[in-house]
């Protein structure tokens, strides 16, 4: 079993039941995009509900599947505030 947590903003999405998620690896600024499922694998859920270009957390773990490589299969996720609208201190 595997677990990650992870944060990024959705960019639409690929096939009918995967979105791909932008991420930043640390400090730098290059980012990198994985695809994310919801884990019921069907494309009515309210994570195929989210706008595009929202900020999110996402619980999940790993799968793999030969056409696509390794995804991201959400368990839990939490959409965040735009980052213009926190209080920077």
């Amino acid at each position: 079993m595997n677990s990650i947590t992870i944060s990024g903003i959705l960019r639409g999405e690929s096939k009918q039941v995967f979105r791909k998620l932008e991420f930043r690896l640390s400090d730098s600024v290059d980012s990198g995009i994985i695809l994310c499922t919801y884990w019921t694998k069907n494309d009515q859920n309210v994570f195929m509900e989210i706008p595009r270009d929202k900020n999110i957390i996402i619980k999940g773990r790993f799968g793999y599947e030969k056409e696509i490589g390794v995804y991201l299969i959400v368990e839990e996720f939490e959409k965040l505030k735009p980052y213009e609208n926190l209080a920077v201190h």
